[in-house]
């Protein structure tokens, strides 16, 4: 409980933000892997096994490339450039939308493979919130393991194209289901 609630105040200091929310459609599980492009970058979301048992780890990983002949400059969050969450379709039982801090720090997307982006946990919550229960278990397992249902599972991308934090956005977001049984 101190962990989450040390979060949520580590967030609410640092002025952090929501990311976008996804804007391509989800895919569903008989397909585990989705991918958005725009602006020459392409955002990969893939999940190792799309139908897991209630309180099975579920693996999903992201992948940020682009197509030009050079190193792409970024920036944005310290907190980094692709922001996961999760919704349960049945009831939208959530984590929030993701968050990040609202600093403006150089990166940079080498030229080349997609630069692999792992699976983090990022949000906060009050413990009047509904979901609260869920939110507090959620965000005290680094691991993702999620109770029983449909999940859809969100990467966003959050960060400008560019040396400034000004400019043209990168807006990239896409989403996978995963099927959680009892």
């Amino acid at each position: 409980m101190k962990r989450v609630a040390l979060a949520a105040i580590l967030i609410a200091v640092t002025g952090c933000s929501p990311a976008p929310t996804p804007s391509e459609a989800t895919r569903s599980f008989d397909d585990p892997v989705a991918e958005t492009s725009a602006d020459g970058f392409t955002l990969t979301l893939a999940v190792e096994d799309a139908q897991v048992a209630a309180g099975e780890e579920i693996h999903p990983s992201a992948a940020l490339g682009h197509d030009r002949a050079d190193d792409v400059a970024l920036t944005g969050s310290s907190s980094g450039i692709v922001f996961f969450s999760v919704t349960r379709i049945e009831d939208g039982l959530t984590s929030g939308p993701p968050a990040h801090h609202d600093d403006c720090v150089p990166q940079v997307v080498p030229a080349g493979p997609p630069l692999p982006i792992p699976f983090s946990k990022s949000g906060g919550f009050a413990p009047e919130d509904p979901g609260a229960e869920f939110l507090e278990i959620y965000f005290r397992d680094p691991d993702l393991t999620l109770p029983a249902g449909t999940w859809r599972i969100d990467a966003v991308t959050y960060a400008w194209i560019g040396d400034e934090c000004s400019g043209e956005p990168l807006d990239l977001a896409t989403s996978v289901e995963v099927v959680v049984s009892e």
